[in-house]
C-alpha cells in the first residue's frame, strides 16, 4: 500500500491513491514530489522474498529492483 502512495498510483476510474487517503502528512507527500520531478521520477519496487533454503537474498532482491524498472 505504501508503494501506490509514493508513486502515487493512477486507477481505472481515475481516481488517485493519495486522493482516495486522509493524510496528516500531505506536506511531506507534495515534497517528495518536488523531490521525484528535480531527479527524473519516483521509483518504487515490491516483491516477494522466498522462504526457506531456495535462492540467495541478494538475488531475490536485485531480480525485485530490476522487474520494477521492466529490465529482466
Amino acid at each position: 500500500m505504501v508503494r501506490h502512495l509514493w508513486v502515487n498510483t493512477r486507477f481505472d476510474d481515475g481516481a488517485t491513491a493519495r486522493g482516495l487517503t486522509r493524510l496528516s502528512q500531505e506536506v511531506l507527500l507534495r515534497e517528495l514530489d518536488m523531490l521525484g520531478k528535480r531527479s527524473g521520477g519516483l521509483q518504487a519496487a515490491a516483491g516477494t522474498l522466498p522462504s526457506g533454503g531456495g535462492e540467495s537474498a541478494r538475488l531475490a532482491v536485485l531480480s525485485i529492483i530490476l522487474a520494477s524498472r521492466g529490465l529482466p
